[in-house]
């Protein structure tokens, strides 16, 4: 932020409104993106490609910023739902993909199920236990993959999809001392 002719530091993600669209980010101190890749094969030496954008090939789209209140981005789903792209997934035909937050979707009892799996009643009615994610939002990767991406080439329609997630190898926060992120080395676990 320019104040008084001289550059000073904000502590905050952003200076002024954010969106509606998703290039409107004029008053973002701070952009996210990711990359997509589809493997065949052994997920650490199979053949990967990247999973590109529609509309330009590009590998690399942008994760909108968090809500963080009417003032900051005064539409919200508007400027979410400009990032919800159309992909070119290799071998398969076009897919949708949006990584940002959104409106939790299912019960999950953390605080019960991660204490030793201490729910009272399992089998009991749906909304007998407290939802400790209600009316929470939480990141999510959301992938729209046609079916014909999935069945197995076989005459069983079986459905199967594996996702995997890591973070670079080196330097101080996982990522690499050149500040991008490291591949995952085949004989290492990554995280």
């Amino acid at each position: 932020m320019l104040a008084g002719g001289v550059n000073v530091p904000v502590p905050l993600i952003n200076t002024g409104p954010i969106g509606p669209g998703r290039n409107d980010t004029g008053a973002l101190n701070r952009e996210e993106s990711y990359t997509l890749h589809m493997i065949r094969g052994d997920r650490r030496t199979g053949a990967s490609e990247a999973i590109t954008a529609m509309n330009d090939g590009s590998p690399a789209f942008k994760k909108p910023v968090d809500y963080i209140g009417t003032k900051s981005i005064p539409e919200y789903p508007t400027y979410a739902r400009d990032h919800i792209f159309d992909i070119n997934i290799p071998g398969c035909n076009p897919g949708r993909v949006f990584v940002g937050q959104r409106k939790d979707s299912f019960v999950v009892n953390l605080g019960e199920t991660f204490d030793l799996v201490n729910i009272a009643n399992p089998i009991g009615a749906e909304d007998a236990a407290t939802d400790d994610l209600a009316d929470k939002n939480i990141t999510s990767f959301i992938l729209e993959v046609p079916i014909s991406c999935l069945v197995q080439a076989s005459s069983q329609p079986i459905i199967g999809g594996w996702t995997t997630a890591s973070l670079g190898v080196g330097g101080p926060g996982g990522g690499s001392a050149g500040g991008g992120t490291a591949p995952c080395p085949p004989a290492a676990r990554c995280r």
